[in-house]
């Protein structure tokens, strides 16, 4: 005997009697009979019992259900355990292979009092006793799980894993990806009757084998000014990460981060690095004394503190020490803004309550690096013949102690040091001490002492001291300074700030300075009050003193800051030392694209008035800013008037696909739409608001955005917009795991999106509240399906192929087939299951 099903003509389009016959409460379902279908009984599937009758399998709604079913925690899968159900509640449930099953998931002493119940069936109300709270899932036929906070398992996060992102889809990097961003600037001297000079940045990757693949880095500038064209390399490194471990092996053009009283050592060569701060960002566990980051371009650094701008300076490349940003100790919220060639963008925020870590017990940091000293110039790099080496080492020793050594040796010059961080007096305090040798024979000796603390007095609900004392010998030279030019002897700076209520704060503090040869010393003290008034910021702080030339310098500096709405700010500022004022309105972009942000403001002082206005566009494809500077009162200031407009975009391949986006030169991921969603509008929104989206497709491509922190795990959520009627999207909640230069891509929509729904009869009667397996009958993929109490039935994330439908322990089935030129909803009727053969 052969099963068979009749099934309704299909249709294109889902009406409300359709949505109703899905439920089971609809009276017009009606039918249009096509030619059965052949069905036989699955391979391997039980022959049926003769003497069961067909109505056996039709059970009540309160009948039991014997079935084993997957643990759902906070969204996450575990393993299977035997249940027994209705179909509508859990009844009765094994405590042992709940506890096996949740192992990864319970406290070990939870876990031991859950399998102390026994393997046998134990009632849901016993263990809602116990913090478990346990339901069926009908549409999934899942058991969900609820625990108590007290039953959980302490949690620990890798970085290659989204552990922290329960139920949401993985994504790794392509295998094989590039990308390429352009910053194409004019800008014009207003003044000088001239043509614009023409500036085009570009930085770029290719990376080979995915996560822990091969990196090539590179980047440059072509500029054409007064007709002369002139082209400089920036650095062009190749490596290779372990995230896991928390190893770079690097080549090329590199720039290791040395302590400071080694100095910096730009080179070319090799180098193996362990970093947590690179390769597992959000471990803060790094012990320096001082905070320096990387300027890879020529570029303005603008200083804030607590939101104010307190300092804007042109720099080239290289490293930028804290201790070298004036101001910088006056507050403990400081936030370092890079402007270059490639636009407008936060570089480092942080806290220099944060500055001095200790390492984890066991945990160790390193780097060491060989190669040829390099000059960096403006025609692009120099490289010497002079070989050099470079090291660091630091390893946590106890919880309280982290001790590190370092040594720089180059033909000229030898350096050579320990430090010592460790816990005391309510904070952090780091020792270091170094030797040099230089090629003239000559000897040197530096040692520095710095102290972080939060709440260092106990009587005070939030205060901050921080202080560092330095002494350098005449003859001291790092890699930076061989031939011991610097002539400083002793530095030392104390700033203490704490807070009178939740609006104010106070905060003094002093600095010291003498040098090698000199008779005087640079004395100042340092004082002042920070305090909020609603949206109305103010701060007055004062600074007195001698310099060392005997100068005296008295004077205040006043902020007054205004926030309107979440993102703009005014802010007024008097300098009286320098008689300088300054007015600047900022509005602030946020994350997601499109968006904009401006910049206007006017300084004065006795030299010059100056204004300026900047206003920049940010688009998921392209950045735009345009810029005017200059002298306001026309007095011959050499700063002149100018102007400058900047256009960015870049290109991006990976797995077969290529993508126009803002900046695509450091990483990025995209979200291609498949075949059969060619039509579908998909918006990507980062974690699981919806309320700003970061991009979306268009007319250029599919929607991408750049990667912000590499080997940080980031939420992304995907809407999907115009698909065809009863099409099974799939997936639309992903974690994506980018590397430090990758590209990343998430693939919406497959073959299997379609869905069919039926009403399953036995003998003329609907098969009503009994549950079966669909099997592909090509590929024996299984999926389960429950029938409602008039024994409608849906099948979801069909491929083309035929199917079998199967009723658990029986073999009463039937099958049909889905067709390439199939509609994504068909409406299949009555489904007539008959015994196999």
């Amino acid at each position: 005997m052969r099963f068979c099903v009749r099934k309704t003509s299909p249709r294109r389009h889902l009406t409300i009697g359709t949505v109703l016959c899905a439920l089971g409460v609809s009276p017009i379902c009606a039918e249009t009979a096509d030619p059965p279908v052949p069905f036989e009984a699955p391979p391997g599937t039980d022959p049926p019992d003769a003497a069961v009758p067909a109505t056996a399998i039709r059970p009540q709604a309160d009948a039991l259900l014997s079935a084993r079913l997957p643990v759902i925690v906070d969204g996450r899968r575990f393993g299977d355990v035997p249940v027994t159900a209705t179909v509508t509640q859990v009844l009765t449930v094994s405590p042992t292979l709940l506890a096996a099953a949740l192992a990864q998931a319970l406290a070990p002493e939870a876990r031991a009092a859950l399998g102390a119940l026994g393997e046998g069936q134990v009632p849901v109300a016993t263990l809602a006793e116990l913090g478990y709270v346990l339901r069926l899932d009908p549409q999934t036929l899942s058991l969900v799980v609820e625990l108590r906070s007290e039953l959980r398992i302490g949690q620990s996060f890798s970085l290659l894993y989204s552990d922290q992102f329960p139920g949401a889809k993985q994504v790794y990097p392509a295998r094989f990806s590039a990308g390429f961003t352009g910053s194409l600037a004019l800008t014009d001297n207003l003044d000088d009757g001239l043509g614009p000079a023409t500036r085009l940045g570009f930085v770029g990757f290719a990376n080979f084998g995915g996560l822990t693949g091969v990196n090539i880095d590179y980047g440059g500038t072509v500029e054409l000014i007064d007709g002369e064209l002139g082209f400089r390399r920036d650095a062009v490194t190749a490596f290779v990460d372990r995230p896991e471990q928390a190893l770079r092996y690097a080549a090329g053009d590199l720039f290791p981060l040395l302590p400071v009283l080694s100095g910096a050592a730009p080179l070319l060569g090799v180098s193996i690095e362990r970093s947590y701060q690179t390769l597992q960002p959000s471990r803060n566990i790094r012990p320096t004394g001082r905070r320096s980051f990387l300027l890879e371009q020529p570029g303005t650094v603008e200083v804030y503190a607590n939101g104010i701008l307190v300092n804007r300076f042109a720099a080239q490349p290289g490293p930028i020490d804290l201790a070298d940003i004036p101001a910088a100790n006056i507050s403990n919220a400081i936030s370092i803004v890079v402007e270059d060639a490639f636009g407008r963008r936060e570089l480092d925020a942080f806290s220099l309550v944060n500055d001095v870590n200790l390492l984890d017990k066991g945990l160790d940091e390193f780097n060491a690096s060989f190669g040829v000293l390099r000059d960096v110039s403006q025609v692009g790099f120099a490289y010497r013949r002079e070989p050099v080496f470079a090291g660091s080492y630091s390893r946590g020793l106890t919880e309280q102690l982290t001790a590190g050594a370092h040594a720089a040796i180059s033909g000229n010059l030898q350096n050579a040091g320990a430090t010592a961080a460790f816990a005391s007096l309510r904070g952090v305090m780091l020792a270091e001490v170094a030797v040099s040798r230089s090629s003239a024979g000559s000897e040197g000796l530096a040692a520095s002492l710095s102290y972080r603390s939060g709440n260092f007095l106990p009587l005070t609900a939030n205060d901050v001291l921080t202080a560092r004392l330095e002494y350098f010998s005449a003859d001291f030279a790092t890699l930076t300074d061989p031939a011991s030019f610097a002539a400083d002897r002793v530095r030392a700076a104390l700033d203490y700030r704490f807070e009178v209520s939740d609006t104010t704060s106070l905060q003094f503090g002093g600095t010291y300075a003498d040098r090698h040869g000199q008779s005087g010393s640079d004395r100042f003290v340092t004082g002042g009050v920070n305090s909020r008034f609603g949206r109305l910021q103010a701060s007055l702080n004062g600074r007195w003193g001698r310099d060392i030339f005997g100068r005296e310098e008295a004077g205040g500096f006043i902020t007054l800051s205004m926030i309107f709405g979440s993102r703009t700010i005014a802010t007024g500022t008097y300098d009286s030392i320098s008689d300088t004022a300054r007015f600047e309105l900022t509005r602030t972009r946020r994350l997601q694209a499109p968006d904009f942000s401006y910049r206007v403001g006017l300084q004065r002082n006795s030299q010059q008035q100056e204004g300026f206005a900047q206003g920049t566009y940010f688009h998921p494809r392209f950045e735009a800013d345009a810029r005017v500077i200059g002298d306001l009162a026309n007095n011959g200031s050499s700063r002149g008037r100018s102007a400058t407009f900047r256009l960015q975009s870049g290109i991006g391949f990976a797995d077969g696909s290529f993508a126009l986006g803002r900046d695509m030169g450091q990483g990025f991921y995209l979200v291609r739409r498949h075949p059969n969603l060619k039509d579908a509008g998909v918006t990507l929104y980062q974690g699981r608001s919806q309320t700003l989206p970061l991009a979306s497709s268009g007319g250029f491509g599919p929607a991408v955005a750049p990667v912000t922190t590499a080997y940080q795990p980031t939420e992304l959520l995907i809407n999907v917009t115009d698909v065809p009627v009863g099409y099974d999207v799939g997936d639309t909640r992903f974690v994506i795991l980018p590397g430090a230069r990758s590209g990343v891509v998430i693939e919406l929509g497959s073959e299997a999106y379609r869905w069919r729904l039926g009403t399953l009869l036995l003998e003329g009667e609907p098969v009503a509240l009994v549950y079966g397996e669909l099997i592909n009958v090509k590929t024996g993929e299984r999926q389960t399906f429950f029938t409602n109490a008039t024994g409608r039935a849906s099948f979801a994330s069909l491929a083309p192929g035929d199917y079998d439908i199967l009723l658990s322990d029986s073999a009463y089935g039937a099958r049909f087939s889905v067709l390439d030129s199939d509609p994504a909803f068909i409406e299949m009727g009555t489904i007539n299951l008959e015994r196999a053969p």
